[in-house]
């Protein structure tokens, strides 16, 4: 009987975490996410918004490296560093697409990590 509860606390367990990893990933994307949107919308304070985000997602470093493949943390990365390049050249139309491609990135993070059998297990 031991065995079984103690499997069963670690399913518990392992349950709980994959819930509060799927919604810790989805509100930290969001957050990102808004902050980019906002750098795309407002040009001029650009570099501000973005390195928010920037901030945002390093505070958080140890937990997804853990968490993510460190590819995705460098194409993260390598988004947000073309979004500050674009915004100190000033051109708009690659303001736009550099915030859209580091939204869409970060919305496929979101994606993957969101709660399903294959992520529990």
């Amino acid at each position: 009987m031991k065995k079984e509860l103690f499997a069963l606390f670690l399913l518990i367990a392992i349950i709980g975490y994959s819930v509060f990893n799927s919604i810790f990933i989805g509100e930290l994307t969001s957050k990102a996410e808004e902050l980019i949107r906002s750098a795309a919308d407002d040009p001029k304070n650009g570099i501000g918004y973005v390195s928010a985000a920037e901030e945002v997602l390093n505070a958080h470093t140890a937990y997804l490296g853990a968490v993510l493949r460190h590819s995705e943390l460098d194409a993260i990365n390598d988004d947000i560093f073309e979004l500050k390049k674009s915004l100190i050249i000033g051109d708009s139309t690659q303001v736009r697409l550099a915030a859209e491609h580091a939204i869409q990135r970060l919305n496929a993070i979101a994606e993957m990590e969101k709660l399903r059998i294959e992520n529990v297990f």
